[in-house]
């Protein structure tokens, strides 16, 4: 079994999880609430100007309306035209006053809320009186108080959806990034030298993965390619076990880190791995390669429920300037009657095992 430490669990803490998601969501807030202020200052400018052009108008073809009723003095007409103007409920007060001021005809009631509009009622040419009209801004202010909420809420449930896909993938994207960034060892900026370094990479690393029982390996075989495809080695089933090749220049940390993910994705079923690395140290040496692919499988079929590996490897791990540069690797003797002692090591994990017990988790929590 894979060793625990107590730093996964602060890092799955729920506190660590919500900072980490404030943290994330504040860009996103203080978009949501500026955009949201903007749209709404513009859209209340606008709604302001689109209220006094359309009460002015209302009020000037009300003036138009009345000036015969106001000259022959039809209080009954002005009335009944001031009662359908209240019936369209964007205006509250509309009253007709003579050429003395005196109040002629009144609908409604004037209040504090009122925009007031008037203008002057004329008659060839002279001034018989004016009209006036009290526009509702309540209603306005519902409009862009139900603008703002939709802008509100449209946010809200954004943030709601990338909260949620940063909750329950967050951690998986990040464990991505922090897994490319440890595994890259740092070379000069030149790009031939680069390329150099790459064709000199004459090693090659194998990994065997025994699942048992092993009629459980095709059920199981979608999630164990997922979790190698993190690490880019090529995989072959073959028989009833499944053969790993690793040929990058970070390839036994690549090939460690394969197989302790898949230990741990099973490490609380009742399927077990039995798993085993070792290495060609050319790769152009079809004998060697090939001697390297059987070793590898033997070492393997002695495992029970561990990862094992060569003292070859053993002693490149535990290189100060071994290839991963960030990471230590847990080792311990193998004791066997098969073997002699110092030749066999178990690999128990690594110094930073929560990235393994993280993405192990992530993975059984999508299948």
């Amino acid at each position: 079994m894979i060793l625990r430490n107590g730093y996964f669990n602060t890092m799955g803490s729920s506190k660590a999880k919500l900072r980490t998601l404030l943290f994330l969501l504040s860009p996103l807030l203080l978009s949501a609430l500026v955009s949201s202020y903007l749209i709404v200052s513009i859209a209340s400018e606008e709604l302001q100007s689109q209220a006094n052009r359309f009460g002015q108008g209302v009020t000037d073809h009300l003036a138009i309306l009345v000036s015969d009723h106001l000259v022959a003095n039809d209080r009954l007409s002005l009335n009944v035209l001031l009662a359908e103007l209240m019936k369209k409920d964007n205006f509250d007060y509309a009253s007709v006053l003579d050429s003395s001021g005196n109040l002629v005809a009144q609908a409604g009631r004037r209040t504090s809320n009122s925009r007031m509009f008037s203008q002057q009622v004329t008659s060839q040419d002279s001034v018989m009186g004016a009209v006036q009209t009290g526009f509702r801004i309540d209603m306005l202010e519902t409009r862009i108080n139900g603008l703002l909420m939709v802008c509100l809420s449209a946010h809200a449930l954004l943030i709601a959806i990338v909260g949620l896909l940063i909750y329950w993938y967050g951690d998986l994207l990040y464990l991505l990034v922090a897994l490319k960034h440890s595994i890259t060892t740092k070379k000069p900026s030149n790009s031939t030298v680069d390329i150099e370094a790459n064709e000199l990479v004459m090693e090659r690393t194998f990994l065997v993965l025994k699942l048992r029982p092993a009629r459980l390996l095709a059920q199981n075989l979608p999630k164990i390619h997922q979790a190698l495809s993190l690490y880019g080695g090529r995989v072959e089933q073959v028989g009833d076990d499944l053969l790993v090749t690793f040929d990058q220049a970070n390839q036994l940390f690549q090939a460690v880190c394969s197989g302790l993910l898949t230990i741990e994705l099973f490490g609380h079923t009742n399927i077990h791995i039995k798993a085993a690395l070792h290495q060609a140290r050319d790769a152009n040496d079809d004998v060697a390669v090939e001697k390297a692919r059987k070793h590898t499988s033997y070492l393997a079929s002695m495992a029970e429920e561990s990862f094992l590996t060569s003292k070859q490897v053993a002693t490149l791990l535990q290189m100060t300037d071994s290839e991963s540069n960030a990471e230590n690797y847990q080792l311990t003797n193998f004791h066997s009657t098969m073997t002699p002692d110092g030749e066999v090591y178990i690999i128990t994990g690594l110094e930073n095992q929560a990235l393994i017990e993280a993405q192990a988790l992530k993975l059984n929590d999508r299948t």
